[in-house]
């Protein structure tokens, strides 16, 4: 179990430095929300690629703090990184189905 300081600093230093150092003082001021909706601003602006469980963390996240709605489509945006095999995917529905044999 990771806590959520330490969670909040991971997702940072997939941005480049100055967009990390705007998302962490969103956090240092208790503005999650929109240290969140910097996030993946940050992720699209830049281009960067996240994992399906990087995805999933930054969408529970967003859940916690009320934002999953708005950001969904968004994070949905962000280039995928196909490079490891993810133990986590996020799925939009609750009704789609894997057919991966998960």
């Amino acid at each position: 179990m990771i806590d959520e300081a330490t969670q909040w600093r991971r997702f940072a230093a997939l941005l480049p430095p100055a967009d990390a150092a705007g998302f962490m003082d969103c956090w240092d001021i208790g503005e999650q929300e929109a240290g969140l909706d910097q996030l993946v601003a940050g992720l699209l602006k830049h281009r960067v690629p996240i994992c399906e469980t990087v995805r999933a963390e930054i969408a529970v996240a967003a859940e916690v703090w009320g934002m999953r709605t708005a950001l969904a489509a968004d994070l949905g945006r962000c280039l995928g990184d196909h490079q490891g095999d993810d133990r986590l995917r996020l799925i939009e529905h609750a009704d789609t189905v894997l057919s991966s044999g998960l």
